[in-house]
């Protein structure tokens, strides 16, 4: 007999408002372990507030790049296209110093809010699975 444990994490927490209290509302009626803060979001500071407010809700951290307002400037050069994005960070050395930007800025907002993140090496596991020549124009260190 195999034992087997399923886990269940939300994605977008901090997205809005709404979001957030749906996240919570199933983490509180024992569906949902975990969930990813966005950080930059009109419901960010909402949801770590209820982050803290619950702290068996375990956080990660949910980079975004597209599709969500970013936290080093006012939009996204692509717009909302996943597609775009990767092209113009395929092509463009500006989109590249973007993206190393906007990485650094969004995991140290998440550092700043002073939860524990449940997954800690994410960041540095992210930044050694991006496809060369990724892995080198990403790396903050």
């Amino acid at each position: 007999m195999n034992d087997r444990e399923v886990f269940f994490i939300a994605d977008d927490f901090g997205i809005h408002q709404e979001a957030n209290r749906a996240i919570v509302h199933a983490h509180t009626n024992g569906v949902l372990h975990a969930a990813s803060l966005m950080m930059g979001q009109p419901g960010t500071e909402d949801a770590v507030r209820m982050a803290r407010d619950n702290p068996g809700l375990q956080m990660g951290w949910h980079l975004h790049l597209d599709s969500s307002q970013p936290v080093t400037r006012s939009s996204w050069p692509w717009g909302n296209s996943y597609r775009r994005a990767g092209w113009a960070i395929g092509l463009s050395r500006d989109a590249r110093q973007l993206m190393r930007d906007e990485v650094k800025a969004q995991w140290e907002m998440f550092g700043a809010t002073g939860l524990s993140c449940a997954h800690p090496f994410v960041y540095e596991v992210f930044l050694d699975v991006l496809p060369r020549p990724f892995n080198g124009w990403l790396r903050l260190g």
